[in-house]
Parts: structure tokens; sequence; C-alpha cells
């Protein structure tokens, strides 16, 4: 087996000593970037919170105000425009009572039409 020659292992080292150098560079670039990596982050949730405010404020006056409104979490939950339970008790009662006349006055005037 040959001895590999000097000048061989000399240029081969300086490969290594050149690999070895990127190395390193590319190793301290990465961990700058991880370094400021939390504030970069921090930073962009910051914009998507203010992009989505931005967005949430135009479309406010789009939104309606009427129909609907008592329907949401958030009147049940204050309670100002809830049906008390006895008045929604009495409603419904007296629903079904109407339409219980109702149905009575369509059976007689069924009755009273007389058939061929």
């Amino acid at each position: 087996m040959p001895k590999p020659s000097k000048a061989r292992l000399t240029a081969e080292e300086k490969l290594l000593e050149k690999q070895r150098a990127d190395i390193l560079r590319k190793q301290t670039e990465l961990e700058t970037k991880l370094r400021r990596l939390p504030a970069v982050l921090e930073a962009q949730e910051e914009m998507q919170r203010q992009r989505t405010k931005r967005r949430a404020m135009a479309a406010g006056p789009a939104i309606s105000s009427g129909a609907g409104r008592s329907l949401t979490r958030r009147s049940q939950m204050r309670g100002g425009r809830r049906t008390p339970r006895r008045e929604a008790s009495a409603a419904r009662t007296k629903t079904l009572i109407l339409i219980l006349i109702l149905a009575v006055i369509v059976f007689l005037v069924w009755n009273a039409i007389p058939g061929q």
C-alpha cells in the first residue's frame, strides 16, 4: 500500500479546514437566527392581531344590529332580553288555546257547508 504524499495530505487538510470554517459560520448564523426567532414570532402574532382587529372594525358597520341579537349567548348571559319562565309558559298556553279555538271554528264551518 503506497503512503500518501505530503502534498495530498495538506490539500485534504486545507479542504477539511475550509469545510470546518463553513460549518462554523453556518452554525453561528443559525444560532443568531434562533436567538431572534421568539421576537420575530411575537411581531408576526402582533401583526396578525392588528389585522384581525382592523378587519373586525371594518366589518362592524356591515353587521346588522337588529335581527338575531336576542339569540346571542351574550344577551342570555346578561338576562336583559330573555323572557321569564312564567311569562313564556303563559304565552305557550295562550297560543295552544288559540290554535284549539281556530281548529274548532274550522271544523264547525266545514260541517256547516252542505255536501253534494
